[in-house]
């Protein structure tokens, strides 16, 4: 099988490409040729689209139909166009926002919006010269496009009167500064630079991110491109000559790789794709049936496909955060009816905080994969030109793991367990490693926005529980004897069957064993929770069917790892003090076959079997000892080191012809030998110990031996 081979020259050509920032200036616009232009203001766009986009909210044409023309003054318009206009007073301003000043003609109409009489000031001095005012409508001022049918006419004629001035310069008078958004005239500059500051007809500047903005990046990467030298290689096994393409981005695995180390282009690319998918549900946004948290919950679960799916490889910088938020702020408005300002300040959903959350989850995991994992491999290579400083740690994945100084310590920070560690690590260094681990997550946790995994799903299906539990219809106090007695019966059944099995086996002594653990939460003080573990075993002789031995064994659940009896857990809990007593009876079982082997004790051959039946009553318990694949990772969080402990120690008996054969018993069903091994849990509650194994020179021996 033959692979083609990519050849890729990453870089940039002899002038690098840089970045443009700040607004578009009009000679980047000049230099695009844009064909499509406002009918208001004059302004080129890209598209028809854009154009009709930009009428809608252009300063000029907002301030056209602002402006008061008493030319169409009156009641249903029935003055519309009877105004006579006697001359053209002067104008102001360049071509494409000129303002012209207009001497009407006496009349009587109502201008003011309280209905009161309005007439127009004295527009002229005693030599004849016109007074500008305050630019506004009230001294005759008007838009050139309120005028239009004046430029053939009075313009013109002033025009001619004034041939001093250019038709197509701007226009303006010495001694008076004017606002050019809205013509506001005033004899003081700081007040019109005061005033032109908060001018609410003053345009938006073009963004970078916008249509236009797109076009300019575009045609520098082209020009870029162009400028990078041509490379020619030789492919060393056929000999053929390949011409290298100049690329500043491409796409790999569907993310898109820029050359300028920035995700910009994958950002839009994803935000774009989910744009679709966002607006093609818009009648389910606006259903009125769908409460908001619903909506919400499926805008949550939606983003996280569309969006997540590339945010592993985004650079997080601040404007990339301020670019997530401004575009869920929007999406936000289309959802609850407000405005994306407002919605982005409400933060109904991070999304920044979403996907760092990810991204550092996805961190620990792959940090703690197998070695042979692909994506390990590439993150430690990433990892360390982070610590090296080729690449900075802010916007990295990396960006919100703990400092470091060097990989490897990383790795135990996230809680890394080499293959086969207690093969050649401590139960206590595991149990280290598994702390960190814990410690990762819970860093993880809060990370994670308020809105994620939200208690509101959880309780609902708290509810659901509560409900299935309330439709089991009640049973009597002889129903329930009549159940446990049918229990009682059916785990000494399974008994027997397995104690028929091992003597079909040829086993001629066996170990019946009980065994349970118990715990106790502190209501207040951590420091207070008990856990322990306890066991019982009868050792019978198959052949005489006689009891030879009992014995018997409880502590508490040990989290010291200094101990000798430690066997990996790191917490108090239940679950702890079932798995706590696993150890134990395993190792009192193989050292008892140690003592018995040969001519001492009960005298069992070298390879004689030796049958062990397990009694249990949590299924935790029997399935993190017996599962065939190792734990998943929800199980591994916190119990990872006792569990592969117990696994281990069961792989020793194996090996040492102990053959183990499992068997359930429900509870507190009365039954004798599941109560008594919970008596003895109790008692190492209490703080009583008997027969405790040493575990650590138990897991010692095995390493060195095996």
């Amino acid at each position: 099988m033959s692979v083609g081979k990519c050849y890729v020259r990453w870089g940039v050509g002899a002038q690098p490409l840089t970045r443009r920032t700040g607004p578009i200036t009009n000679e980047e616009l000049q230099s695009l040729n844009l064909q499509f232009e406002c009918a208001g203001c004059e302004r080129k766009e890209a598209t028809m689209a854009s154009r009709c986009g930009h009428e809608h909210r252009c300063p000029y044409v907002c301030l056209v139909r602002h402006w008061h023309n008493p030319a169409t003054a009156g009641d249903g318009g029935e003055g519309a166009g009877t105004w006579e206009v006697e001359r053209v007073l002067q104008l102001r301003g360049p071509p494409e926002a000129r303002y012209v000043q207009l001497l009407w003609a006496p009349t009587d109409l109502d201008l003011d919006a309280d209905g009161e009489h309005h007439e127009f000031g004295d527009l002229e001095d005693a030599e004849g010269q016109p007074r500008s005012g305050d630019g506004s409508w009230a001294y005759g001022w008007q838009p050139m496009a309120n005028c239009l049918n004046l430029t053939r006419t009075l313009i013109a004629d002033w025009l001619r009167d004034n041939r001093d001035i250019d038709p197509q310069g701007c226009i303006e008078r010495l001694g008076e500064w004017r606002c050019e958004h809205c013509n506001y005239i005033s004899t003081s500059q700081s007040r019109t630079h005061r005033h032109v500051d908060k001018c609410r007809f003053k345009p938006l500047p073009r963004r970078r991110d916008s249509v236009v903005g797109r076009m300019l990046a575009r045609r520098d990467v082209e020009q870029m491109q162009q400028q990078f030298p041509k490379i020619t290689i030789t492919d060393p096994d056929t000999g053929e000559m390949t011409d290298l393409q100049a690329k500043h981005d491409t796409t790999s695995l569907g993310h898109i790789f820029s050359a300028d180390a920035s995700s910009d282009k994958d950002m839009r690319a994803r935000m774009a794709k989910a744009d679709v998918e966002f607006y093609r549900a818009t009648p389910l946004w606006r259903c009125p049936v769908l409460t908001r948290k619903s909506k919400l919950r499926m805008y949550r679960r939606y983003l996280m496909i569309l969006v997540y799916a590339g945010a592993v490889c985004w650079v997080l910088d601040a404007a990339a955060l301020k670019n997530l938020n401004h575009w869920n702020g929007a999406k936000m408005a289309a959802i609850t009816g407000n405005t994306w300002k407002a919605e982005n300040k409400k933060r109904r959903v991070d999304v920044g905080g979403m996907i760092r959350y990810w991204r550092r989850r996805l961190l620990g995991e792959v940090l703690r994969a197998h070695p042979d994992d692909m994506r390990r491999g590439e993150l430690i290579q990433h990892a360390e030109l982070v610590r090296k400083g080729r690449i900075p740690k802010a916007g990295s994945i990396v960006m919100d793991a703990p400092d470091y100084d060097n990989v490897e310590e990383l790795k135990r920070k996230a809680g890394y367990v080499p293959p086969g560690a207690l093969e050649t690590l401590t139960v206590a260094r595991s149990a280290k490693l598994e702390r960190n681990h814990v410690q990762w997550v819970e860093d993880d946790e809060r990370l994670k926005p308020d809105e994620m995994g939200s208690e509101e799903e959880n309780d609902e299906e708290s509810a659901g529980c509560k409900n299935e539990e309330q439709q089991a219809a009640p049973q009597t106090e002889e129903e329930n004897e009549l159940r446990m007695q049918q229990l009682r019966e059916r785990t000494a059944l399974e008994i027997v069957e397995a104690t028929d099995q091992l003597r079909s086996q040829g086993v001629r002594y066996v170990w019946l064993v009980y065994h349970d653990g118990g715990y106790t939460p502190a209501e207040k003080d951590k420091s207070k929770e008990k856990s322990g573990w306890g066991y019982t075993a009868t050792v019978t002789d198959l052949q005489t069917n006689a009891e030879i031995e009992q014995r018997e064994g409880y502590g508490p659940v040990q989290l010291d790892p200094d101990d000798n009896t430690f066997c990996g857990c790191i917490q108090l809990s239940n679950n702890t003090a079932e798995l706590s007593a696993v150890p134990h009876v395993l190792t009192d079982a193989i050292c008892w076959r140690r003592r018995n082997s040969g001519r001492r004790g009960v005298g069992l051959a070298a390879h004689e079997p030796l049958g062990m039946i397990m009694v249990y009553d949590s299924q935790y318990t029997k399935d993190q000892c017996t599962m065939r694949r190792p734990p998943d990772g929800a199980r591994q969080l916190k119990n990872a080191t006792v569990v592969a402990v117990c696994r281990r120690l069961i792989q020793a008996a194996v090996e040492r012809t102990i053959d183990i054969k499992w068997v359930k018993v429900k509870g507190h069903s009365d039954d004798a030998g599941n109560d008594a091994a919970d008596l003895r849990a109790n008692w190492a509650q209490s703080g009583g110990t008997k027969n405790e194994q040493d575990i650590d020179m138990m897991m010692s021996h095995l390493r060195d031996h095996g």
